[in-house]
């Protein structure tokens, strides 16, 4: 298939012949008579309008037809950079997203654990400690519970305490007794127990 520009060249070509030919008519029938010079002329002169006026007409077409094109191929080109730059900003952003919530849910998952590890190792340190304590406490030899201060018995048998101690006194240790007894208001059988590990108590 032809071109736009060999077509315009074949234009111009059979322009330029038809000139030349018309000329060359011209020239050679100058012997003849004014009508047929004139009817050859008026001739010439239609056909060179009508070429100019192809020529003129296919010209416009290809330039149209060029400036068409380069528009549709402009927007075209407009219209993939505002997706692709679209896709690309979306895709960004999903990531940042993506990335920060994971930090953030990363961030609290430690915090939790941080505290619940701080908030266990400080009970289990509480309760050790305590522990100890109370343990230390009640096992050493001047640890006197409050408790332990003898009420007046219900039952008085007589003022003054027994000159000997209570059998469970010389199976159990005086301190567990004295722990064991001074939970009680009093004695059952009205007297105190005594130990000679702990003081006398009025």
């Amino acid at each position: 298939e032809a071109s736009w520009l060999e077509v315009i060249i074949i234009a111009i070509v059979l322009i330029v012949v038809i000139i030349i030919i018309t000329a060359a008519e011209t020239t050679t029938t100058t012997t003849t008579t004014t009508t047929k010079a004139t009817a050859a002329a008026e001739a010439g002169v239609i056909v060179i309008v009508v070429v100019v006026e192809v020529i003129v007409v296919v010209v416009v077409v290809v330039v149209v037809v060029v400036v068409v094109v380069v528009v549709v191929v402009v927007v075209v080109v407009v219209v993939v950079l505002v997706v692709v730059i679209v896709a690309v900003v979306v895709v960004v952003v999903a990531v940042v997203v993506v990335v920060v919530v994971v930090v953030v849910v990363a961030v609290l998952v430690v915090v939790v654990v941080v505290v619940a590890v701080v908030v266990v190792v400080v009970v289990v340190v509480v309760v050790v400690v305590v522990v100890v304590v109370v343990v230390v406490v009640v096992l050493s030899p001047n640890f006197y519970s409050p408790l332990a201060l003898p009420l007046p018995p219900l039952f008085s048998v007589s003022s003054s305490p027994p000159s000997q101690p209570p059998l469970a006194h010389s199976v159990l240790p005086p301190r567990l007794l004295f722990l064991l007894f001074s939970f009680l208001p009093c004695c059952p059988l009205g007297f105190s127990v005594k130990s000679s590990n702990m003081p006398s108590f009025p």
